[in-house]
């Protein structure tokens, strides 16, 4: 049987996974130490932990802290590549973020590092990951100081609209009490000149009244002394009579009629002045008023001329 030769190239061979078999083993160690200590943890009183630490298992509360964390991070399935490395430099690999882990082993050979080299490593991505977080922060705080400026300007132009609107609406206000106040007024002298045309045709009328009564009592006194002279009244005076009658009647119909036309010729002049205002406040709903009111005065107008009737039955 023929004996095997070892060379160089075997040997190196067996230790380098002696090496990899102790490394594994190595990590599962730190690990398992790690769950038993976040165990011991839970059970040893508030206070008593790094007394426990140092006297019990000869650690310090920072190597503890190493040992809890690594055994978590490979709880998590976060490990990854961590599990290659040697105890030092898998603690040393937990100060880089999780989603800077893989990049980082990509482009670095951590096995081959020394300590002190992956140390710098790590310590310049931290100052270029806190250099992309100091440039992110100000861009955000860039952004939000936009926005609240643009809040601002927005909140002050609608302050402003406000503020307009509350200004029309003050000047509306006005205007439609200065109308109120004017109709009021209007419709209260019309009132008053109605009642004085009123007042006058009622006087006039017990004036004709008092003329009729008392040709009726001469044709009484004339009935009774023709009946004594068994005579009929003279005719003279019956005419005289029924003219008079007439006169009362048509004399009643002219005052009536006479009254209505003058508060007409005032109401106009009340509508014209409220009209007028109406037009400096709005011209446009002030033409369209003033057009409606025409119409409504074309219509009376067509029946003054008799025109309505023939209309209606048109």
């Amino acid at each position: 049987m023929s004996e095997i030769i070892r060379t160089p190239a075997m040997i190196a061979g067996e230790i380098n996974a002696i090496k990899e078999q102790v490394r594994s083993t190595a990590f599962m160690a730190s690990v398992e130490i790690g769950r038993r200590l976040r165990e011991a943890k839970a059970m040893v009183p508030e206070g008593e932990w790094t007394e426990w630490l140092e006297g019990a298992v000869d650690y310090s509360i920072r190597t503890a802290q190493n040992l809890m964390a690594l055994a978590s991070e490979y709880e998590s399935g976060n490990a990854g590549a961590l599990t290659q490395l040697n105890y030092t430099k898998a603690v040393m690999m937990l100060a880089v973020p999780r989603y800077e882990r893989e990049d980082f082993l990509s482009t670095h050979d951590v096995d081959a590092m020394s300590t002190r080299e992956l140390k710098n490593a790590i310590c310049d991505l931290q100052d270029r990951l806190a250099g992309q977080q100091l440039e992110m922060g100000e861009m955000v705080a860039q952004t939000e100081r936009a926005e609240a400026e643009r809040l601002r300007a927005d909140n002050e132009k609608l302050r402003g609209e406000i503020r307009n609107l509350e200004r029309t609406r003050s000047e509306w206000k006005k205007q439609d009490d200065l109308l109120r106040e004017k109709l009021s007024t209007a419709m209260a002298g019309n009132t008053k000149e109605l009642n004085a045309a009123k007042k006058a045709a009622d006087e006039q009328r017990k004036a004709h009244e008092a003329e009729v009564a008392a040709l009726r009592e001469e044709l009484e006194q004339a009935k009774q002394a023709a009946a004594k002279k068994n005579a009929e009244p003279p005719e003279e005076m019956l005419r005289e009579l029924e003219a008079l009658r007439k006169r009362q009647n048509m004399s009643q119909q002219e005052l009536t009629a006479r009254a209505c036309w003058e508060l007409c010729v005032s109401s106009h002049g009340h509508l014209m002045a409220a009209l007028g205002k109406l037009r400096e406040a709005d011209a446009e709903k002030g033409n369209k008023f003033a057009q409606a009111f025409a119409a409504g005065l074309n219509s009376m107008a067509r029946q003054l001329r008799g025109e309505g009737d023939a209309d209606a039955k048109g």
